[in-house]
């Protein structure tokens, strides 16, 4: 069983990676060979909402959906944020980041919270489990253009 600190750089590793602003084939490093991504909300707010992307493929073009709808920047996780179960191979953590709809320019200050599942493949402890609860209502509204009225 993967130790503590084994998960936490696990962890910190594909947040660091999503934080850098690494491409999807990047990020997916980070990933078991049929890991999946659900993002909680419902998905007419934004397509990436409210269903399951599962399998690298899949996951893939999840975080290809966010880049192109979505920029981040001043991405961070603290180290203090990190909240991890050994015993059930779960990390939860929370992050802090500007996001900007790309379309129209329309940005906000978000908190948002990963639940992440690790599984141990090929000797390397990955992420099989990736969820998200996030600021869906300021999603919608700067998609719409209707964040800053």
């Amino acid at each position: 069983m993967p130790s503590r600190d084994d998960i936490f750089k696990a962890a910190k590793a594909l947040c660091s990676d999503f934080a850098s602003g690494k491409a999807s084939n990047g990020l997916l490093a980070n990933f078991t060979s049929s890991p999946s991504v659900y993002e909680h909300g419902n998905d007419r707010l934004a397509p990436y909402m409210g269903r399951a992307f599962t399998g690298k493929e899949e996951v893939g073009r999840y975080f290809d959906n966010i880049a192109e709808l979505l920029e981040f920047s001043d991405v961070h996780f603290s180290d203090n944020d990190y909240v991890i179960d050994p015993e059930s191979l779960k990390v939860a953590v929370r992050g802090r980041a500007k996001i900007t709809w790309r379309e129209n320019g329309q940005a906000w200050d978000e908190s948002f919270m990963y639940l992440l599942g690790f599984a141990t493949e090929d000797d390397a402890i990955k992420c099989n489990k990736y969820e998200v609860w996030a600021d869906t209502g300021s999603a919608y509204l700067a998609a719409n253009g209707k964040l800053e009225k």
